[in-house]
């Protein structure tokens, strides 16, 4: 009859547990060394490996406690393997056939919904960071001519020439353009005598985004005036004739910008009334006179005025409405 003492002593458990009854080791102190559990010393040396979670747990932990003890690790892991039955690594068999290709990745009507949903959410997500951008920048113009911010002409005409972007609407002067079919303007700008300001605005068609704006000023100086001052003073001379030169008056512009609260604009130029109206956020008015020029202002705050491109401070009265009265001397614009 075989004894199962000795049995349990051929088993790793009962190897353990025996050279460390030889050596008079408490499983306390087996416990300080390794840092294993008590109940996990006492799994090991009664064999009941069933009691933890995978065999990766307990061929670590046999390997401690080998080890502490000196005894041989590969001979315990050697008796587990055969307490077990677990076949060496060089016995374990391939369950998968050589050359037999596995699908790494399996279609299925879950995968389709989910790829589908992705690629509508990033496509989402692409066409508001698109619109985001379009609404942060102002329309693409290109002024060709002219081309710098000031020029000085002899013609009482202008052609501003230019091209843009498809769905962008272009305005001169307040004046929408037309646009060729392949994205250019041009535009005939009639000048007075003096400085003329032109305003070239655009936007897209759907008012997305910001406006482009440029201002180009343009001197005209009327040579035949002077041609005309030439003769009568040379018909003086000859015919002692006292004559007066009538020379035609300066055109003089305010311009008046809204940047914020809409406010209400009167403006009176030349003795009559030419706008009444509340003007909206982001919008400018360009208006001319020769001799005098009156404006009222309902919201000082957030409406800027400007006289041949020069700013003026307004102040206002005690009820906050601005009022600014201007007069044109030798030539001059004077304000008060």
């Amino acid at each position: 009859m075989i004894n199962q003492n000795k049995i349990k002593l051929l088993t790793p458990g009962g190897i353990l547990k025996k050279e460390r009854l030889q050596k008079n080791i408490k499983i306390e102190d087996v416990v300080n060394a390794i840092k294993i559990r008590k109940d996990y010393i006492n799994y090991l040396e009664n064999n009941e490996f069933d009691k933890f979670e995978s065999s990766i747990y307990v061929k670590g932990f046999l390997k401690l406690y080998s080890k502490y003890l000196n005894i041989n690790e590969e001979k315990i892991i050697a008796l587990y393997r055969r307490y077990m039955n677990i076949p060496p690594e060089s016995q374990k068999v391939n369950v998968f056939p050589q050359n037999v290709n596995v699908p790494r990745l399996l279609v299925t009507p879950q995968l389709v919904v989910v790829t589908l949903a992705v690629l509508i959410v990033v496509s989402i997500i692409g066409y508001l960071v698109f619109q985001y951008y379009k609404y942060q920048k102002p329309p693409n113009v290109i002024v060709t001519d002219p081309s710098s911010e000031s020029i000085s002409v002899d013609q009482d005409s202008y052609t501003i020439v230019g091209y843009t972007e498809d769905g962008v609407s272009i305005a001169i002067n307040n004046e929408n353009i037309p646009i060729n079919t392949d994205d250019t303007f041009s535009y005939e700008v009639k000048l007075k005598n003096g400085s003329n300001l032109v305003v070239i605005s655009g936007k897209y068609s759907d008012n997305i985004g910001k406006e482009y704006k440029r201002e180009i000023y343009i001197d005209y100086v009327d040579s035949s005036l002077d041609v005309d001052n030439e003769e009568n003073e040379n018909e003086n001379d000859t015919d002692d004739l006292e004559s007066e030169i009538i020379v035609e008056p300066t055109i003089h512009t305010v311009k008046v910008q809204i940047d914020g609260v809409s406010s209400w604009i009167n403006i009176h130029a030349d003795d009559e009334e030419v706008l009444d109206s509340v003007l909206q956020d982001g919008t400018e008015k360009l208006v001319n006179f020769e001799t005098t020029m009156e404006i009222t202002i309902g919201k000082l705050e957030s409406t800027s005025v400007y006289i041949d491109s020069e700013l003026y401070e307004i102040t206002s009265n005690a009820n906050g409405i601005g009022y600014l009265v201007c007069t044109v001397s030798s030539g001059d614009v004077v304000c008060e």
